[in-house]
């Protein structure tokens, strides 16, 4: 075999190194800066051979299958049971209905207040219901949701049992005493009135209330709710300092709402009632009235205020 002769061999090297780089580089510019799609094609094309070996790296009879996924977990075992609250047992659902039924029942979770109350409602005996419905409203373990679904139960109830048409003679007297600015004393007179009338339906007439309206002397004037038991003028007494509406409407149910703050704190010293539970969003001070506060817990107030 002969040899190449060297100088062809010398000549040959830069001619081979010239067309490779002529066939593989003369459609390339190196001077562009490459466009933000190359820079991500070349990302994606070098995380896909990093995350996939190559083929250099696979030895012959190595399982190429994906690796099994993991068995699922077991499925979850059944829940506890909770156990049922005990079932309260009425022998005359006809009869009537005490509003201190159950009082002393401190032992009884809220649970057999609620099924007792569902089931007489069932069937219709609304007046034994109702007292059931308050139990759960009284009781001191009730929880949030529980107060909620009792508060509706007596909304529902209430619709149907409306109070009596008038206060009994001898029932227990409270004054709603309400000062207002001087230029607002007729419009906040005709509003304490209807005020004092629903406080009377929502305590279903067990209370008398009376409303007087005086004008505020104080700089700067505001709106003072009060509710003064008879014999009790000249103490001072609690009361609720309010901006002055303008809107007899507004200046209504500003009285009302007040009230109900002034009731609640008089309850809360009582050791044998729960605190009177917040009102909902939407809800008027007319329905906190009379469906928060039970029979028994005005009949406490009333006690409370001779």
């Amino acid at each position: 075999m002969r040899r190449i002769p060297l100088i062809v061999v010398i000549l040959s090297i830069p001619l081979v190194i010239g067309i490779t780089w002529w066939l593989g580089t003369r459609h390339h510019d190196f001077l562009r800066e490459p466009t933000a799609t190359e820079i991500e094609t070349a990302k994606l094309r070098a995380t896909s051979e990093l995350i996939r070996p190559s083929d250099l790296f696979v030895l012959e009879g190595a399982d190429s299958e994906e690796p099994p996924e993991p068995a699922p977990p077991p499925p979850p075992g059944p829940e506890p049971v909770k156990p049922k609250p005990p079932l309260i047992d009425i022998s005359d659902p006809t009869s009537e209905a005490p509003i201190d039924a159950w009082a002393e029942r401190l032992d009884l979770p809220a649970g057999s207040f609620i099924e007792l109350a569902s089931r007489l409602e069932s069937d219709a005996h609304l007046a034994w219901a109702r007292v059931t419905w308050e139990r759960v409203i009284d009781l001191a373990d009730s929880s949030p949701e529980d107060l909620e679904v009792a508060v509706r139960a007596i909304a529902r109830i209430r619709a149907s049992m409306p109070p009596p048409a008038e206060v009994p003679e001898g029932a227990p007297a409270v004054g709603l005493v309400v000062d207002t600015p001087e230029d607002r004393v007729e419009l906040t007179r005709r509003a304490a009135a209807e005020a004092s009338e629903i406080l009377e339906s929502a305590a279903d007439r067990s209370i008398a209330f009376s409303a007087k309206v005086r004008a505020d002397e104080s700089d700067p004037p505001v709106l003072r709710v009060s509710l003064i038991p008879p014999g009790a003028e000249d103490d001072p007494p609690a009361s609720v300092p309010l901006d002055p509406p303008s809107d007899p409407d507004i200046i209504r149910q500003a009285i009302l709402r007040a009230a109900y703050k002034l009731i609640a704190s008089e309850l809360s010293t009582s050791g044998d009632l729960r605190t009177l539970s917040t009102p909902r969003e939407k809800e008027t001070p007319a329905e906190s009235l009379s469906h928060r506060i039970t029979r028994r817990a005005w009949a406490t107030y009333a006690a409370e205020n001779p």
